[in-house]
């Protein structure tokens, strides 16, 4: 790793932790077989919070008008990709269950817009159609119009309470999740505690509390420190999954890893950890998020078809491959768009 002057005042040691981040979605969601899948799905969990905390810690600002300006940017911005998530993923989704599984598009329609599913899309941010990991594009909406709404308010809420606000949506969020799930032993739908107001409000104010700390509390951290909560964290995560016997949205290690990680790259923001993980992390982790599930798909239809599913040196390929065409389907996307933006200030 190299000490770099940050002229641009760019975090780059954040958009580093970015690209590991998205990178580590992908292996929770395509799986590695086996112990090692296992243990990758556990210790990967502080993905998801830490884009929230990422998108918490970017929401703050000394005027309240840039804040409201910069809010309904991103609203924007965030509501245009998850629009052309929700049809990509409608057309991939129904023209796969109506060709390769024989359903007409009526009786898929209605199978899956019942009453029961749009309360849980509307209320929890459980998409319906599409793919399922495309509700973070649904929380991260609803988060950012809460912070919005409260922007407009006179009465600006102390940090003190925005602390206590934090942990009492995250203690809601484990006692839906692991604690339940210990007592009754039966699991309870994740979006009931993996959405907006259990785990998106709640990171993201964990991010803004980060941002407004005194910056000399947090170069005062050592390096050593923090390294030591993310490993502690860590240990946490495999303790919990070997007692409780599987995974959750988040496990209490996960605070510690995101927190830990977060700290580091504001404390280190000169910091170039690898000039790859931060281009994909500045550029291409919210598009890798949204194109890999599709990917996945695709390759498991391919792999049946070649027979080759049950592969064991395939499966153990099969979420680098899916890494690898997920980043270049984003540069695609990314060099489109540019190009597109172009001829468009040409006109």
């Amino acid at each position: 790793m190299m000490k770099q002057m940050n002229k641009d005042n760019r975090n780059h040691c954040l958009d580093a932790m970015k690209g590991c981040a998205c990178i580590a979605v992908v292996f929770m969601h395509c799986e590695f077989p086996g112990k090692l899948g296992i243990l990758i799905q556990c210790l990967t969990r502080f993905s998801v919070p830490l884009f929230f905390i990422v998108s918490g810690y970017f929401c703050v600002f000394d005027d309240n008008d840039i804040a409201k300006r910069k809010i309904k940017k991103k609203i924007r911005h965030i509501g245009e990709i998850t629009i052309w998530s929700c049809i990509l993923y409608a057309l991939f989704t129904i023209g796969k269950n109506c060709v390769l599984d024989g359903m007409s598009i009526i009786d898929f329609l209605t199978d899956r817009l019942g009453a029961k599913e749009w309360m849980e899309f509307l209320i929890f941010n459980q998409p319906i159609v599409v793919a399922g990991h495309l509700w973070f594009l649904f929380a991260l909406l609803y988060s950012y119009c809460f912070f919005l709404l409260l922007s407009y308010s006179e009465k600006k809420i102390s940090q003190k309470n925005l602390k206590r606000i934090m942990v009492a949506l995250l203690a809601v969020h484990f006692c839906i999740g692991q604690l339940a799930y210990i007592i009754s032993q039966k699991s309870i739908s994740s979006c009931y505690y993996r959405n907006f107001l259990f785990e998106g409000i709640p990171f993201m104010i964990l991010g803004m509390l980060i941002k407004t700390k005194n910056s000399r509390k947090i170069n005062d951290i050592s390096d050593r420190k923090i390294w030591f909560l993310f490993f502690s964290g860590s240990i946490l995560c495999i303790v919990e999954r070997i007692l409780i016997g599987r995974d959750f949205s988040i496990h209490f290690g996960t605070i510690l890893q995101v927190y830990s990680m977060i700290v580091y790259a504001v404390k280190n923001k000169e910091l170039l950890v690898s000039r790859t993980l931060e281009l994909i992390g500045r550029d291409y982790s919210l598009y890798i998020y949204v194109l890999h599930m599709v990917i996945f798909s695709i390759l498991s239809i391919g792999a049946n078809i070649l027979d080759i599913s049950n592969n064991q040196i395939y499966l153990y390929l099969q979420p680098v491959l899916v890494v690898c065409c997920s980043i270049v389907c984003a540069m695609v996307i990314k060099y489109i768009q540019e190009q597109w933006r172009k001829q468009r200030c040409m006109i």
